[in-house]
């Protein structure tokens, strides 16, 4: 699947050695489409919208947010 810059995704899975987790969100603020495997930077924000941190993923660890679904808030 492509995914644009700047859209809003969920993650499928944890990422490893960091806080966030399958279902967390972040915005795609950069594609790396050079490696083996599409990977894209994603940036991290907290409920306030303020960034976290940014981190680079495989294009299988993120989707499409689903329409019918409720935004949770966690503790980091």
């Amino acid at each position: 699947m492509d995914f644009e810059l700047y859209l809003e995704i969920v993650l499928t899975k944890d990422i490893l050695g960091t806080p966030y987790k399958k279902g967390d969100l972040a915005t795609i603020i950069d594609i790396h489409e050079d490696s083996p495997k599409k990977s894209y930077t994603l940036e991290f924000y907290n409920s306030l919208g303020e960034t976290l941190s940014t981190k680079i993923v495989q294009e299988e660890a993120i989707t499409m947010i689903p329409k019918n679904t409720i935004v949770c808030i966690r503790d980091l």
